[in-house]
């Protein structure tokens, strides 16, 4: 639990399975943030080699969430524009002075 607004360090980990998994090669990135805001990039890679191109494990993003409330944060990498895997994170956050009043 903490307080709005908060600039948060989300950090995501790709654990198991070869360095050079074919799959995972290069692939886009996109964070849901639930604040219906998202984030997405696409890597620049040289072609895919089996045995030479290593995947990429860590991926990091920051991200200022303005008002308290409960949001869902998503992460996915995509192949394609097929998934490929997915994680969450569940962030609370408590209104500060100058919260949104519905």
């Amino acid at each position: 639990m903490g307080f709005a607004p908060a600039d948060i360090l989300f950090v995501a980990e790709l654990r198991g399975g070869a360095d050079d998994w074919e799959e995972f090669y290069c692939a886009s990135i996109e964070w849901d943030w639930d604040d219906d805001t998202r984030s997405q990039s696409t890597p620049d890679c040289d072609p895919y080699e089996a045995g030479t191109s290593r995947i990429r494990r860590r991926y990091s993003m920051r991200h200022r969430f303005e008002y308290g409330g409960r949001y869902e944060v998503r992460f996915r990498l995509l192949n394609r524009d097929d998934p490929v895997a997915s994680a969450r994170a569940v962030v609370e956050l408590r209104g500060g002075r100058f919260g949104r009043f519905d």
